[in-house]
């Protein structure tokens, strides 16, 4: 974060559902106190909605500070419109807590997964939930990028995330969404954080202001910092 003038940024927990009683969101809530960086790190919480104390845990945490909720649907293995996850989106109703999805295909994730993470399962969430903000992690990756641009042109309470997306594809979201509907993410550590970053760099090198909403702007909006 220091080599790349990153002041803040935002942790996302992964519940895969093993097992009720491991806890990644209180892990990382310890972690970051341990580690006195409250004022640097955010965290977003996971939960299996699988798990029937799943809106209590939500509630508790709220409590020790998380911002948001993250949705993997392929390492979670189950899809958005589950109804098993309406508890998990009324939670958020309630504590005014965003949803941030990983959201679309990359082709490399074991086929018996994908399905969960295809366009069409990211639809009805922000229709049912218009007071909840959806953020789609990835835009929809490789494979479900137009579905997620509809989605986004379609229901204003829905954000892109332009990680994974190339040049051409963020100039896209910024000319059909809009940049107060767009944030920077980096996806690390699997990816090095450096390679968004450039690609943000200069799809607003022209425009110090544009830039600016999508690094900073927009994501400080959605956590109300």
């Amino acid at each position: 974060m220091d080599r790349m003038g990153v002041k803040r940024a935002v942790v996302h927990a992964v519940d895969v559902g093993f097992d009720p009683s491991d806890d990644p969101t209180s892990d990382w809530l310890d972690a970051i106190e341990a580690a006195n960086a409250k004022d640097r790190l955010i965290l977003f919480a996971s939960v299996h909605p699988r798990y029937s104390d799943a809106p209590q845990r939500i509630a508790k945490w709220k409590t020790r500070g998380i911002r948001g909720l993250k949705v993997h649907p392929t390492m979670q293995r189950f899809a958005p419109d589950d109804p098993q996850c309406q508890p998990l989106y009324q939670a958020c109703r309630d504590h005014h807590l965003p949803v941030f999805y990983h959201c679309g295909r990359t082709g490399v994730e074991p086929e018996l997964v994908q399905q969960f993470a295809e366009g069409q399962h990211y639809v009805q969430p922000p229709h049912d939930y218009p007071d909840v903000t959806f953020v789609l992690g990835h835009s929809g990756a490789v494979m479900d990028f137009e579905a997620a641009l509809a989605l986004a042109k379609e229901c204003k309470n829905v954000y892109l995330d332009v990680h994974g997306q190339g040049i051409t594809h963020i100039e896209t979201m910024i000319r059909e969404v809009g940049p107060d509907r767009m944030m920077y993410g980096t996806d690390w550590p699997f990816y090095p954080e450096a390679a968004m970053l450039a690609r943000v760099l200069h799809v607003t090198r022209a425009d110090p202001g544009l830039r600016r909403q999508v690094l900073e702007t927009t994501g400080k909006a959605l956590l109300g910092i």
